[in-house]
C-alpha cells in the first residue's frame, strides 16, 4: 500500500511540475511532457509489477 501511495505521490510531483513548465515554455515543451508522462506511468508499473514478483519468489 505504502508504495502505491508514493509512486501516486511522485506522479503527482511529476503531473505539476510538467504543467509548469508546459506553460513557461513552448506547446512543442509541453508536447514532448506529455509523452514522456505516460512513459513515466508505464515504467512505473512495470516497477511494481517487476518488485511484486521478486516478493513472491522470496517467499517461496
Amino acid at each position: 500500500m505504502k508504495n502505491t501511495l508514493f509512486i501516486s505521490g511522485l506522479l503527482m510531483i511529476l503531473l505539476t511540475s510538467g504543467l509548469a513548465l508546459g506553460f513557461s515554455t513552448t506547446i512543442r515543451m509541453n508536447m514532448i511532457i506529455g509523452g514522456i508522462i505516460p512513459v513515466l506511468l508505464m515504467l512505473n508499473v512495470l516497477y511494481s509489477v517487476i518488485k511484486a514478483i521478486k516478493v513472491k519468489a522470496k517467499s517461496k
